[in-house]
């Protein structure tokens, strides 16, 4: 069967990988989940450290407050979502580059989240990682695909249009926004 790979932007999206890992594995498939890590922040709270790190105190209190409120709720929450990574999905080990995802070698690789091309998650800038293209050989899907911000300001535009116009990748969307921003910045269709 052919090795299939997930690969996700926020820990939010396991909700969706699982589903479609096990629609896929219904199907003959075996399923990885690319445990990708670059630029994005861990979830693990950490309400002290953020408060002396923070420019303005006194705008950090109430989140210093807050965060010691629900600290013990917030780290078994944690705890619960590690353990379900653990558990279900199958996890390759930590890539932190796209070379590193592509040395994987699967077959074919969906990209998802309605934020993989949410520039503030990583780094203000965008990821080639989540446009896809691992390999001469790999299938990419970028599925769902979207930002918190379409249409990009213009010199992101620009960087986004240059990767999208690099990438063999199919794209999918849920959104109707991206798909026209898509079609009006390249010559792809969504």
């Amino acid at each position: 069967p052919y090795e299939t790979s997930f690969l996700s932007c926020l820990y939010l999206c396991y909700r969706r990988q699982y589903p479609a890992k096990c629609v896929c594995e219904n199907l003959g498939y075996e399923v990885h989940v690319v445990n990708y890590i670059k630029g994005i922040k861990d979830a693990n709270p950490t309400p002290i450290k953020d408060f002396l790190e923070a420019n303005t105190k006194k705008k950090a209190l109430f989140k210093l407050i807050r965060g010691s409120m629900s600290y013990i709720w917030d780290r078994q929450r944690w705890r619960e979502f590690v353990s379900f990574r653990n558990k279900y999905l199958n996890e390759s080990k930590i890539c932190a580059t796209k070379e590193e995802v592509e040395k994987l070698g699967y077959d074919a690789y969906v990209v998802g989240s309605d934020q993989i091309w949410n520039y503030n998650i990583t780094g203000n800038t965008f990821d080639p990682v989540y446009f896809g293209d691992f390999g001469k050989n790999a299938t990419c899907v970028l599925y769902a695909a979207s930002s918190h911000d379409i249409p990009f300001p213009l010199d992101k535009e620009l960087e986004f249009k240059e990767l999208l116009s690099k990438t063999k990748s199919k794209v999918f969307f849920i959104f109707k926004l991206p798909g026209l921003l898509l079609q009006k910045i390249t010559t792809k269709e969504p």
